[in-house]
């Protein structure tokens, strides 16, 4: 709860400075006035400000007369009527009402002075160590005046999906991604349904049948009901999110923020039991293999050479991988370092690995093949 408020109202008052900022840019785009954008300079930071010149040039055959770029996000609108004062557009920022939608722009100027960009209010990213841990983030954050913020919660397809078929599988991600290529599954219709449905935060809410925080298992609920993909709102929700709650590797694994579309650049991370973030960011670049699966993928290997399918490429790696089996099998056979109920480990250090591999498994002459 002391990180939850501390950060939001941190936000609070950096939503009214951007707000301020944007209004008065707005009124300096639209009237062009050399005054006005100087005091837009002056409150500009180096993030928010990137000039070549003063001077633009501008096609000839440019519809808008080149007044604005395509990029609207970046620049400001200049079609807006009826501007706000700055504190008109600052209050309520946590509310749910506060999705608003910029207006398109309607006018152009023959001139035009270079302006910064507008200021966007940096998301909260709030990790956690598991999902669990996230359900306990939003029983407090239900319990401050900040419940009203825009927030969502990054979680897999293991907790999120609602389809009747692949809901049940042992594999839920291959499954999902079958269904959604065309070729194989043909596309799903829960997730044909989010843009409609579960797209902004007002319909969520609509559905869950609360302005407050919610939990992933609220959101389930409201997918089934609407027959929406809960995995596939919170991704739409992302977009427009104050707040955004997910476990670490979402953050530490450079896949996992990929495929999410994570941009952690000017945004702010509250990272929760922070002490276990080694052993999150260690995992991320670790693997773990089976000796099962080391000796299927070496007999499909070798089942390719007899096909005669790019048959050297596959003798080297059969050839390898049974080398891997059998210092799998030697370690798994020798004295162990650490044993518990369940298990037994051979550590390795880095030195002794690595002659280990170089004798067995891995000779230095074969690396770059």
């Amino acid at each position: 709860m002391a990180l939850l408020c501390a950060a939001l109202a941190w936000q609070e008052a950096e939503q009214r400075k951007c707000d301020e900022f944007n209004s008065l840019l707005e009124r300096a785009t639209i009237a062009q006035d050399p005054g006005m954008m100087d005091a837009v300079r002056n409150m500009a930071g180096a993030e928010d400000y990137e000039e070549d010149g003063n001077d633009v040039n501008i096609p000839s055959n440019d519809p808008r007369g080149g007044f604005l770029p395509d990029d609207d996000d970046d620049f400001v609108s200049s079609g807006s009527k009826n501007l706000k004062s700055p504190s008109e557009s600052s209050v309520n920022v946590h509310l749910p009402c506060n999705d608003v939608q910029t207006n398109k722009p309607s006018e152009t100027h023959p001139s035009y002075l270079k302006m910064p960009k507008k200021r966007k209010c940096p998301k909260i990213y709030f990790g956690t160590r598991t999902h669990k841990q996230v359900s306990q983030i939003v029983r407090e954050l239900k319990k401050t005046n900040y419940s009203g913020v825009r927030m969502t919660i990054l979680a897999s397809r293991e907790h999120t999906c609602v389809h009747p078929t692949v809901s049940k599988s042992f594999n839920k991600n291959q499954d999902c991604q079958d269904l959604m290529d065309k070729r194989k599954g043909g596309g799903c219709r829960f997730h044909a349904n989010v843009k409609a449905k579960m797209a902004s935060h007002h319909s969520v809410r609509a559905y869950i049948g609360r302005d407050t925080a919610w939990d992933i298992e609220d959101l389930v609920k409201a997918g089934k009901k609407v027959k929406a993909c809960p995995y596939y709102a919170v991704r739409e929700l992302k977009t427009a999110a104050q707040l955004v709650i997910c476990p670490y590797n979402y953050l530490v694994e450079p896949n996992i923020r990929g495929s999410m579309e994570i941009s952690l650049k000017n945004q702010v991370v509250i990272l929760d039991e922070a002490h276990n973030i080694e052993d999150s960011a260690r995992d991320a670049a670790s693997g773990s293999f089976k000796l099962e699966d080391v000796e299927i993928a070496m007999k499909d290997c070798e089942a390719m050479v007899e096909a005669d399918v790019i048959a050297d490429t596959h003798r080297s790696l059969a050839e390898f991988l049974s080398r891997l089996c059998n210092w799998m099998t030697k370690c798994s056979s020798g004295p162990s370092d650490y044993t518990d109920f369940n298990s037994s480990t051979r550590v390795l250090t880095g030195t002794s690995g690595l002659a280990e591999w170089s004798e067995m498994v891995f000779y230095p002459a074969n690396y770059y093949d």
